[in-house]
C-alpha cells in the first residue's frame, strides 16, 4: 500500500529572508514524512499563496498575523506562533483572536514559548538551525586588529548605534551589514564577510532568533549578545563568547577584551561552531517542527 504523506502549507515572507530558508530546511528534512508546499507573499516571483486551502492537511505560518491570510472556513489544522518578541505591538486581545483559531502555537526560543503560553494550552519549542556546511570557516583571518560584526536591518530595536558605539569607545572595527530584503547579500557573501570577523555582536530588543548569530558561530565567530531570544540557549558566557547587558559600556568592557586577547576570541570562536555542530543544525532542529506537525495531525 502506497504511503500518503500529509500535505503541508508553509507560508514564507519573501525569497531569500529568514522565514524562507526555514522554509526550505522544513521541505528539505521533512519531506520523507510530508509532502511540503512553500508559498510567498504576493507580488514576489516564487510560489504565491493559493487561492485554495483545502487541500492541505495542516498549514504552517511563522508569525500570528498571517492567520488572517487564512479562509476562516478552512477545514484543516492550523499552527502559528512567534519568530521575534514583537506581540505586545499587536495587544494582546488580538493575539488572543489569532490564536483561538490554531491548533498549536510555537516559538523559536525558550523565551519565546514562555511569553505565548498565557494564549494557547498547546506551545512547541520549534528553534532555529543553520547548515554547517555552507557556513563555515574558509580561510584564516588576518593579523589583528581584531573585528566586529553586527548583521541587522535598520531597525532600531536592533541596536545598531549601541553597537557602534561601544566598538568607538575601545577602537574595535566594525563590518556593519544593515539591508533590507531588496538588497540582501547572497548566503555565499554573507559567509565570506564572516571570514574577517573575530566576534559577532547583536544588541536586539526583538529577535527571537538573531540568525547571524548562528551564521557566524557556524564561521568559528566568538559571540556577544545580551539575553535575547535564543541568546541564553546558545551562548555560555566565557566559553563561546559574552553576555552582556544592552549597555555601551558592557559591551565596550567585552570588546577591549577581545581586542587585547586575539588567540583567546579565536579560541571561543572555535568553540562557537562546537556548539552550533552539537545542537543547532537545521538537520537537528527540524525534528521539533516534524513532532509538532504530526501530534497536531494526530489529535482529535
Amino acid at each position: 500500500m502506497a504511503f500518503s504523506r500529509p500535505r503541508v502549507l508553509v507560508m514564507a515572507d519573501v525569497p531569500g529572508w529568514a522565514w524562507d530558508w526555514k522554509a526550505r530546511a522544513y521541505r528539505q528534512y521533512l519531506s520523507d514524512a510530508f509532502d511540503v508546499v512553500v508559498a510567498y507573499r504576493a507580488g514576489y516571483y516564487a510560489e504565491p499563496i493559493p487561492a485554495s486551502f483545502s487541500s492541505f492537511a495542516l498549514v504552517h505560518t511563522f508569525e500570528f498575523p498571517q492567520v488572517d491570510l487564512v479562509p476562516l472556513d478552512y477545514p484543516g489544522k492550523l499552527v502559528t506562533g512567534l519568530t521575534a518578541h514583537v506581540w505586545p505591538t499587536w495587544g494582546p486581545e488580538r493575539v488572543q483572536v489569532w490564536a483561538d483559531r490554531a491548533a498549536a502555537l510555537h516559538g523559536n526560543s525558550r523565551l519565546l514559548v514562555q511569553e505565548i503560553q498565557r494564549f494557547h494550552p498547546r506551545v512547541y519549542y520549534t528553534p532555529n538551525g543553520i547548515d554547517p556546511q555552507l557556513f563555515r570557516r574558509l580561510r584564516p583571518r588576518e593579523s589583528p586588529p581584531i573585528v566586529a560584526c553586527h548583521v541587522g536591518k535598520p531597525n532600531p530595536r536592533k541596536g545598531a548605534h549601541l553597537i557602534e558605539a561601544a566598538c568607538r569607545l575601545v577602537g574595535v572595527p566594525l563590518a556593519l551589514n544593515q539591508r533590507r530584503v531588496w538588497e540582501a547579500l547572497s548566503r555565499q557573501e554573507m559567509v565570506d564577510l564572516y571570514q574577517d570577523v573575530w566576534v559577532q555582536v547583536t544588541c536586539s530588543s526583538k529577535d527571537g532568533t538573531p540568525g547571524p548569530m548562528l551564521e557566524s558561530a557556524a564561521c568559528e565567530n566568538a559571540l556577544l549578545s545580551n539575553p535575547i531570544g535564543n541568546m541564553p540557549e546558545l551562548l555560555e558566557d566565557g566559553v563561546n563568547g559574552f553576555v552582556h547587558d544592552q549597555s555601551i559600556e558592557a559591551m565596550a568592557e567585552k570588546l577591549a577584551w577581545c581586542r587585547d586577547h586575539p588567540k583567546d576570541t579565536e579560541e571561543m570562536g572555535r568553540a562557537a561552531r562546537k556548539t552550533i555542530l552539537s545542537g543547532w543544525t537545521w538537520e537537528q532542529n527540524v525534528e521539533y517542527v516534524r513532532t509538532m506537525w504530526r501530534e497536531v495531525l494526530n489529535a482529535p
